[in-house]
């Protein structure tokens, strides 16, 4: 199992990395604006999970899962469906969608951070 401290790090190196693989020169307009969209959204709602790398913990780690979940099917369904974009770029989105996938089968569900500690525990 992939523990929700490894998961919450991944939370903001993969995003900026598929950031920075959309800017990669030749890439496709629709690949790069995928690639664009995708980075902000992750960080937004990783900041408001319960676990060790949200801020401002609201959303439990299953649904931080399940959002996870949808943006790596929005990244294979992209993939898929842009036929005008070129191949290369259209097996780049499907590999990080299926990778994306993989990583949250093995990623636990459960934080150990329930949020912010109070006055009663």
């Amino acid at each position: 199992m992939i523990s929700t401290r490894l998961h919450a790090f991944s939370d903001y190196v993969i995003p900026a990395t598929i950031a920075l693989l959309g800017q990669t020169p030749g890439r496709g307009p629709g690949t790069r604006r995928i690639m664009e969209i995708g980075p902000p959204w992750h960080l937004a709602y990783t900041l408001v999970t319960r676990h060790e790398g949200g801020l401002v913990p609201h959303l439990s780690m299953r649904t931080h899962l399940a959002l996870d979940a949808l943006s790596a099917l929005t990244f294979v369904g992209a993939g898929i469906l842009m036929r005008r974009e070129p191949a290369r770029d259209r097996a780049l989105l499907v590999g990080l969608g299926l990778a994306e996938l993989a990583w949250i089968a093995l990623s636990d569900d459960k934080s150990d951070s329930q949020g912010p500690i109070t006055p009663n525990g």
